[in-house]
């Protein structure tokens, strides 16, 4: 009967720890790519926790449906400074690329003026740093006078 109680208990135990198992497999898997936005190969990518990779994808989909909340979220997101900012940079850019400048521009209209000064700094350093034969003055003419209107 002792044994049969031990046996009872320890494959409880084994299910219970595999269940725990394919949890945890199934919750780490972080994206790479969302709505054909790369994600992945980047240091924001490779420093992120599956919820930070989690939140970051939701603000993707949304700025990508259009939502300023979400492009607000967006540009608020803890990038963890230098390469992490780029690579958010790089991220934006590709959501304007994705959704065309003049439907980005209207979602850029609707933000406060520190995201308008943030978006500014993160579309400069996107092109910057991964596209480089592109030139923010003329890549996005239209973005560029909305967000620097003295130049």
């Amino acid at each position: 009967k002792l044994f049969f109680n031990k046996y009872l208990i320890m494959r409880f135990l084994k299910n219970k720890l595999f269940l725990i198992l394919i949890l945890f497999i199934i919750t780490s898997c972080r994206k790479e790519e969302v709505d054909g936005i790369k994600i992945g190969g980047t240091g924001l990518y490779n420093s992120s926790s599956f919820e930070e990779n989690k939140k970051l994808c939701n603000l993707i989909t949304g700025t990508i449906k259009k939502d300023n909340k979400s492009l607000s979220g967006l540009l608020n997101f803890n990038c963890g400074g230098a390469s992490g900012c780029y690579d958010l940079g790089y991220i934006i850019t590709q959501i304007i690329y994705k959704t065309g400048e003049s439907d980005f521009l209207e979602i850029a209209k609707k933000l406060s003026q520190n995201d308008k000064n943030e978006l500014n700094g993160f579309i400069q350093v996107g092109l910057e740093y991964y596209y480089e034969d592109k030139v923010y003055k003329t890549e996005f003419k239209d973005l560029y006078q909305f967000l620097n209107p003295k130049s």
